[in-house]
């Protein structure tokens, strides 16, 4: 008896925990690309949170990865403008003020090949490097609902570019979208799509 309740309780523990660490994904991707960079609108206002947050990006895939766009959590009277990278086990996040509601800025994640580093920038303006990363890599546009699936999202992406091996930005170009339920992608281009849900 007391050997099942043990068990039961552990099983109960995994379920809590795969709950908390759930994330849903929504977007689009472009393989072999050398940078991504697209406008990202945050909703005309501050999207309902049951719980954790939300955050909208261009970045690399793991397992070394460097992005930013912008993110809002419980507790926030805005959304904020980061850059997050994983390089190793050097880990960090940096906020760069704030993103009124229905606004844009320009977020870029971009290969250097001078130092074999990627490299961040918001509205054109370098904030973080991190390396060595080599090139090329998929690079991902997408929307990611932490914790709760009841959050609501509303973000639209809008000229989402990739950088090709002669240093090109070209508009994307590739049908890679990903919905995770309950959120959904609203394509009207693959560089102007509009991430929503539940």
């Amino acid at each position: 008896m007391r050997a099942a309740t043990v068990i039961l309780v552990l099983i109960a523990a995994m379920l809590v925990a795969q709950t908390v660490l759930a994330n849903w994904y929504t977007g689009n991707s472009r393989t072999s690309a050398y940078g991504i960079k697209a406008d990202i609108y945050t909703p005309s206002s501050a999207p309902y949170l049951a719980a954790d947050g939300e955050s909208n990006w261009v970045s690399i895939p793991t397992p070394d990865w460097v992005q930013t766009g912008w993110y809002y959590r419980v507790g926030f009277s805005s959304a904020k403008p980061y850059v997050e990278h994983q390089v190793g086990q050097n880990y960090g996040l940096t906020d760069y003020g704030t993103q009124s509601w229905n606004t844009s800025k320009n977020y870029k994640v971009e290969y250097s090949s001078a130092n074999n580093t990627w490299r961040a920038y918001i509205d054109n303006d370098f904030k973080e490097g991190w390396g060595p990363i080599s090139a090329p890599k998929t690079v991902l546009g997408r929307s990611e609902v932490h914790t709760s699936s009841s959050n609501e999202l509303d973000t639209d992406f809008d000229n989402v570019y990739w950088k090709n091996s002669l240093g090109s930005w070209n508009l994307f170009d590739q049908d890679n979208f990903v919905e995770q339920s309950p959120y959904d992608v609203e394509e009207t281009q693959y560089y102007k799509y509009r991430c929503y849900g539940p």
